[in-house]
Order: C-alpha cells, then structure tokens, then sequence
C-alpha cells in the first residue's frame, strides 16, 4: 500500500531537499510568486526528486 503524503509534509520534504523556507515552498505550490529563479529551481528539482522517492518500489526489512 502507497502512503500518500500530507500537503504539510510534502511542504517539509521539498524544503529539506531544495534548502529553501517551508512558507517558500508553500506559496510555490499554491502558485502564488516566488522571488528568485534559483529558488524555483530548486524547488522544481526538489519535487523531481520527491516523485522519484514516491514512485520507487519501498524495500521489504526481515528481521
């Protein structure tokens, strides 16, 4: 079973990734204006990154 994401921990995971502000995040997701080109980008890869992680198959543990 797939465990989708909160909108409140997908904010904290991009920010963790791309190393800009929760509220950055937030306000990009919404789609309202984001200062800086580079911020975007890092906020873009960051959601690149995020999929990756949710579309690759989780790793069964025996123990």
């Amino acid at each position: 079973m797939q465990h989708e994401l909160t909108t409140t921990q997908q904010v904290l995971v991009i920010a963790g990734l791309s190393g800009a502000d929760p509220r950055t995040v937030r306000k990009f997701l919404r789609g309202e204006d984001v200062r800086g080109s580079v911020v975007k980008e890092r906020i873009e890869l960051a959601q690149r990154q995020l999929a990756q992680l949710q579309s690759s198959p989780t790793p069964v543990v025996k123990g």
